[in-house]
């Protein structure tokens, strides 16, 4: 958005606490200036462009736990990014340049970037967002301005002491009239009960946010939430990987505390559309021919994708221990020693798989005829090429 006068004030505070196995870290307040003293010029919570003489906009989180095992993010909420318009808003983290701020027109907007967790240090944690900066193609009447809120650092996946968000999924999917409808179902477990805010963000294959949608929501202590969203794009985007991303938050007196971040990709092909809705490596087409699941990548919930399952060629899929189901359909796949595989029958014939040849060929004890030979067995009683049982 062009630049209007006026700043607006918002009351603020500092709120960090490592909580579980993962943390937050949120910085309400500006605490930084341009010259790194460590004291406040104001530039947070103000509607600022880069002629400013506060801008850039630079402000610390501090660490006062544990550093990061697995992952850290750093998020940022912003209005008014003009990002479709051409507003390039360059986020630094400790000196690492992330990416953009990401938004649109008016709208406030949670950025998210995924970090280093070697880049993150004990105490101070600098941010920096330049207004526009290195990007001189503004003209006289496109001075861009931003203003930024709060800055929160999310360590092993955050605190999720609140709320804690288990899965996005994509549902289902429509094509019409040259434009994409994405059906989304968000679950989380509110832990403490209260408000929360869940933000569901389309990001587009070049790091590009669109479809910024926001939900309100109340729940009572240890209740499952489901959100329902949809999200939309054009049939004509370029081909690349496209992502679902939810951020959930607490609302606290006023103050956003993040809990978490989840995402679901998926693979848009130009003028075709999602080929690949479940992004495992394997179109939508090879899995309805080999029965896996076209929105789960994980079809027998192992923890290993279809794609890598089924192996490099879909027409002939793989069974490693040869017992009549595909790998990417076989829970019982590589480890038949649980309770559950122990009574798997992966032929139907009512003889579990231990007990069936397995792992050899658990299908030779179907007598689809009835005649009381197995079928690998039964007999071609008139020479035709096929046994009787396929001649029922």
């Amino acid at each position: 958005m062009i630049r209007s006068s006026g700043l607006i004030a918002v009351l603020l505070f500092l709120f960090a606490g490592p909580v579980f196995a993962g943390a937050t870290y949120i910085t309400t307040h500006d605490n930084e200036n341009n010259d790194l003293e460590g004291k406040s010029d104001g530039d947070m919570d103000s509607y600022l462009d880069m002629d400013d003489d506060e801008s850039p906009i630079e402000f610390n989180i501090f660490v006062n736990g544990a550093l990061p095992n697995n992952s850290a993010y750093l998020t940022i909420y912003a209005e008014d990014v003009d990002e479709e318009q051409g507003e390039i808003d360059d986020v630094y983290f400790n000196g690492h340049k992330l990416g953009f701020l990401r938004g649109a027109n008016g709208q406030w907007n949670t950025s998210a970037y995924e970090i280093n967790p070697s880049w993150v240090q004990s105490g101070k944690n600098l941010v920096v967002i330049d207004i526009n900066a290195g990007h001189p193609e503004v003209t006289e009447n496109e001075n861009w301005a931003v203003e930024v809120d709060w800055g929160q650092l999310l360590i092993d996946g955050g605190a999720a002491d609140k709320g804690d968000t288990s899965t996005v999924d994509i549902v289902s999917f429509l094509i019409n009239n040259n434009q994409v409808t994405i059906d989304t179902t968000t679950t989380f477990q509110s832990i403490t009960g209260g408000n929360y805010i869940l933000e569901i963000s389309l990001i587009h294959p070049n790091g590009a946010a669109s479809n910024i949608l926001s939900d309100s929501l109340s729940s009572s202590p240890n209740q499952t939430v489901e959100v329902n969203n949809s999200v939309t794009y054009s049939l004509g985007n370029e081909s690349g990987e496209f992502t679902i991303q939810a951020q959930l938050f607490y609302v606290n007196g006023g103050v956003y505390q993040q809990q978490d971040i989840e995402t679901r990709k998926f693979y848009h092909e130009q003028n075709q559309g999602p080929i690949d809705i479940d992004n495992d490596g394997l179109t939508n087409t090879a899995e309805q021919s080999i029965g896996t699941e076209i929105f789960n990548p994980d079809s027998d919930g192992d923890g290993v994708e279809d794609g890598i399952e089924v192996g490099p060629d879909a027409n002939n899929p793989l069974d490693d221990d040869v017992d009549g189901v595909i790998d990417a359909l076989d829970p019982c796949f590589p480890d038949d020693t649980t309770v559950a595989c122990q009574a798997y029958d992966s032929d139907g014939d009512g003889v579990p798989n231990v007990n069936d040849a397995f792992p050899n060929d658990p299908t030779e004890s179907v007598d689809t005829d009835n005649d009381g030979i197995g079928n690998n067995a039964d007999s071609d009683d008139d020479n035709d090429g096929f046994s009787d049982a396929d001649e029922l």
